[in-house]
């Protein structure tokens, strides 16, 4: 199904993220974009395949400014992290801290992603 396809997976070193990119590769992809704040994990993470590792915050536009990704098929929106406290006494920082990765970063990796799938030659 995904058989000579290339894909931006985000979140890409644990959980979901890496269970996707592990499942996609015995699917057939022919090249994984991995990209997550944990570099260590990140390059520990076994991935069968062709597999290109980008450390970075995918709430950083720097960081989707300077990521190459080539032309892309498809992308997994999945980096997220959550908050801990009520919000009655949740610190604000704690708060943007969170929209940062889970919004701004949803944001961020679409559009680097759709630009990809774009300069691959899809009519978006």
């Amino acid at each position: 199904m995904f058989e000579n396809t290339t894909i931006l997976i985000t979140g890409a070193a644990s959980g979901i993220g890496l269970a996707t990119a592990q499942a996609l590769a015995d699917q057939g992809a022919k090249h994984l974009i991995l990209v997550d704040r944990n570099a260590g994990a990140l390059d520990g993470a076994e991935i069968a395949g062709k597999v290109t590792r980008l450390a970075g915050d995918v709430g950083d536009e720097a960081f989707w400014r300077t990521a190459e990704l080539g032309p892309i098929d498809h992308a997994v929106i999945n980096a997220g992290v959550s908050g801990v406290g009520l919000i009655a006494d949740l610190d604000f920082a704690e708060w943007r801290r969170v929209l940062a990765v889970n919004l701004d970063g949803a944001f961020l990796t679409l559009r680097a992603a759709l630009r990809a799938i774009r300069d691959g030659g899809y009519t978006l």
